[in-house]
């Protein structure tokens, strides 16, 4: 038998130490080092394509989130029903939202009726959507809140897989 270093040193093997010894060993017997995996990306290697997709969408959607994500959130959670009303009529949605609670009371009025979206998708889980026409300014703009951030938070996801993708098929497609 063959007496290699390995045999007579105890080493970690994540020490820089121990990767010197094997690349030694390696060289000395003339053993191809083998990849750690089919797949590199920022330095790490993989062996199957779902470890890489995700560790690519990690990466991406780390990229992507930044200040308009923040602003894109505050809107949606300023345009929630959080804060408690009096009673109201059947079929209403129960609460009131911080941005139409404040931005109510911006003076002005269109001399007709504007529909305005409120509630939240059931797929998210709300009660669904409804329509409600109000001739108030500050109203128009408070209802409008919510969605323009779920506009914006919906065009950061769809920005993040579509990178993801992208990056995905350019090192798969490299083989």
């Amino acid at each position: 038998m063959i007496e290699s270093a390995f045999d007579t040193v105890n080493l970690n093997y994540e020490s820089y130490q121990f990767r010197e010894e094997l690349r030694n060993e390696f060289y000395l017997n003339e053993i191809e080092p083998y990849e750690p995996g089919l797949w590199e990306y920022k330095g790490k290697w993989y062996n199957t394509k779902y470890e890489l997709y995700i560790a690519i969408l990690a990466y991406e959607a780390a990229e992507q989130f930044g200040i308009l994500d923040v602003a894109g959130l505050i809107a949606v959670l300023t345009g929630a029903p959080l804060i408690p009303t009096r009673t109201k009529f059947k079929g209403s949605i129960k609460g009131t939202s911080v941005a139409s609670k404040y931005l109510s009371k911006i003076p002005g009025e269109f001399p007709f009726r504007v529909p305005t979206v409120i509630g939240y998708p059931k797929i998210i889980g709300g009660k669904g959507l409804k329509i409600r026409l109000t001739k108030i300014i500050g109203r128009i703009i408070g209802r409008a809140t919510p969605i323009i951030g779920w506009g914006v938070l919906t065009y950061d996801l769809g920005n993040i897989f579509y990178d993801t993708q992208m990056v995905y098929n350019h090192i798969v497609d490299a083989e």
